[in-house]
């Protein structure tokens, strides 16, 4: 297996929060793209007798995101990713994490690729807002029923501070009926596209690298020529963020591991 010398997603959270900082925008989306590119080649895999197998991941959480020292970036832990056109009877259909799944993986719907397109939206919620969607929830009695009631709610009062543009592609990545969101992970990788060129921003894995080492050194500063493509100067701005006023506490943060979602005891 390929070793991957950084970090996971979750690091990265908890090592902003330390720091009482929030990720740039434009870098979250930049890295949103990129996961978003690689699980739409997953979801259009064929086999080697050319038979598209219809695959989605089912487990796309922090934890199996890794950003390598060099700003690349991986979708990792396909140990539960499933032919979703073909029938199983091993009793894990709606597997995945409690903390990152879709409303179809808590109700034994149908699974598509629409289920990874609904975990994409909580990746960019968690560094949009610095708290996992269903956190509290997930972590209180009857968590699935607590956790659906959550899902049925439009997530935009949450990201007031958000471009409306942004906040509305992650809504539509949070859409409670699969047909209203994204139909493919590509559809959204081009609107990141489309927002970029719109807004004249160029962002390369070169600055993803320096901002990470920076990130992790003792006294992170965020100087530098590469961040005036974002900001226009050589200092990268962070957007608006008082962890005070934050509705979820850091508590919430703490990963789960992945489980079999029936096994949930309400």
């Amino acid at each position: 297996m390929q070793y991957i010398d950084g970090w996971n997603l979750r690091q990265i959270v908890n090592r902003l929060r330390t720091l009482e900082i929030i990720l740039n925008h434009d870098l979250t989306m930049f890295i949103i793209g990129r996961i978003a590119r690689g699980l739409h080649f997953v979801h259009e895999y064929h086999n080697e007798n050319g038979e598209h197998l219809a695959l989605a991941h089912r487990d796309v959480s922090p934890e199996n995101i890794l950003i390598d020292h060099f700003g690349r970036i991986k979708v990792s832990d396909f140990g539960i990713a499933m032919a979703t056109n073909r029938p199983t009877t091993d009793g894990y259909h709606q597997a995945g994490n409690l903390l990152y799944c879709a409303p179809e993986q808590l109700t034994n719907g149908t699974l598509d690729r629409r289920c990874d397109i609904y975990n994409i939206g909580l990746l960019m919620y968690l560094l949009f807002t610095d708290s996992d969607r269903f956190g509290i929830e997930a972590r209180a009695d009857s968590p699935r029923e607590r956790i659906r009631k959550v899902m049925a709610k439009s997530p935009e009062k949450d990201l007031q501070h958000v471009d409306p543009q942004l906040a509305r592609m992650c809504s539509v990545c949070l859409r409670e009926n699969p047909d209203e969101r994204y139909q493919s992970c590509e559809d959204l990788a081009n609107d990141i596209d489309i927002y970029f060129k719109d807004a004249q921003k160029f962002v390369t894995n070169e600055q993803l690298e320096e901002v990470f080492a920076d990130l992790f050194s003792p006294q992170p500063r965020f100087v530098s020529r590469r961040f005036v493509a974002l900001t226009g100067s050589d200092h990268l701005d962070q957007p608006d963020y008082d962890p005070s006023v934050m509705a979820r506490t850091p508590e919430s943060a703490a990963p789960l591991s992945t489980i079999k979602l029936d096994d949930v005891v309400d």
